[in-house]
């Protein structure tokens, strides 16, 4: 019988394949890969659904210091006094004008003169703001009383969860 030598029997074995698992050879290229795509789908799903819970409060929240922003404009523009009124009752804002909080008027973008926040599932407390001729927040809807500290007006999840505040600085009306 004829022995083969050691470099032909080692060169005719079965060798095994890049995809099979031997014990204490660890995980396969294709399990890595599973693994990762599964890890990448739950990942995407959950950040979805979290990033979704407060855009409607990050958006209205924007939108309102867009709104404060022409008001605190127009009231430099002219010699008028003009200022946001939020009403919790009726969970919404609107713009006037002359110190009348009454005269509710329509804001750009918008179709009615009050900004109603229930269909956005954001609650917002009571506040009024006016602006003086120099651009600066009052207290009063006359514009008379400037404040002596920033406001800060917060808008909420209708469950309560998240919040957004709004500032307005005192002495410059500045909103960031």
């Amino acid at each position: 019988m004829r022995r083969r030598s050691r470099a032909s029997r080692n060169s005719t074995e079965c060798q095994p394949s890049p995809l099979t698992h031997l014990p204490g050879d660890g995980f396969t290229a294709l399990e890595l890969l599973i693994v990762l795509v599964v890890v990448g789908l739950l990942s995407a799903l959950a950040v979805s659904q979290l990033g979704t819970m407060d855009v409607n409060l990050a958006g209205r929240t924007e939108v309102l210091k867009s709104h404060l922003r022409l008001a605190a404009a127009r009231s430099m523009n002219s010699a008028t006094v003009w200022g946001i009124w939020g009403d919790a009752d009726s969970n919404s804002y609107w713009l006037f004008k002359d110190g009348n909080t009454d005269d509710k008027i329509t804001l750009p973008a918008e179709t009615l003169p009050s900004v109603k926040l229930d269909e956005y599932k954001v609650v917002i407390a009571d506040f009024s703001v006016s602006f003086n001729t120099w651009g600066q927040p009052c207290s009063d809807s006359n514009g008379q009383t400037p404040v002596n500290d920033d406001m800060t007006i917060r808008l909420t999840t209708l469950d309560g969860t998240d919040h957004r505040d709004v500032i307005i600085t005192a002495e410059t009306g500045f909103i960031p």
